[in-house]
């Protein structure tokens, strides 16, 4: 929130949903002249559509665990499928993937002049913002979607019924297997 008193003039933040503990009342924490825009609680059925008219992608989240250190949440995919450029955690889990893929820019997320930097620079250059968005859609197309990521999750499955089923052999536990 803090990060919109540096954007430029041109650049607007939706918020889409209730928010949680200091956040439950998302617009009473807005303060009064940012160009921001709250929207209530979206039907996960509309959410494409809301998601889909943004220019670039927000995501942070807080440092609470290995998981959010280390790991890139469902959003970023997202995201990535959408074709919009991400601004998100300089975490180790992110960072690699996101400037690496060159799809966004990772900043210090408690650094509200880093977050605004990082948004003024992509919103105002065309060609970066294109090139990021083009890059989502080529990751999304060749790399992570369901067509490709199937055969994985079903091989890493039925190593693991396998497994089960071996270490189980001759006891009296329920087999698990695969269909």
């Amino acid at each position: 929130m803090a990060a919109t008193e540096y954007v430029g003039d041109d650049v607007a933040l939706a918020i889409l949903g209730h928010g949680i503990d200091e956040w439950s009342d998302p617009p009473s924490r807005i303060p009064p002249g940012r160009r921001i825009v709250h929207l209530p609680h979206v039907a996960y059925e509309k959410l494409f559509d809301y998601t889909a008219s943004a220019d670039i992608g927000l995501l942070f989240y807080r440092n609470t665990c290995r998981n959010n250190f280390y790991c890139a949440p469902n959003k970023l995919y997202e995201y990535i499928m959408m074709g919009l450029p991400v601004i998100t955690c300089n975490y180790p889990g992110l960072v690699a993937f996101v400037e690496g893929e060159e799809i966004g820019i990772c900043v210090d997320p408690e650094d509200p002049c880093a977050i605004a930097g990082a948004i003024n620079r992509i919103a105002g250059d065309e060609a970066l913002r294109n090139t990021m968005s083009r890059n989502c859609l080529r990751l999304a197309k060749d790399r992570w979607n369901w067509e490709r990521e199937f055969p994985r999750l079903y091989d890493a499955y039925a190593n693991l019924s396998a497994h089960l089923q071996v270490r189980t052999a001759g006891s009296h536990a329920t087999d698990v297997s695969i269909h």
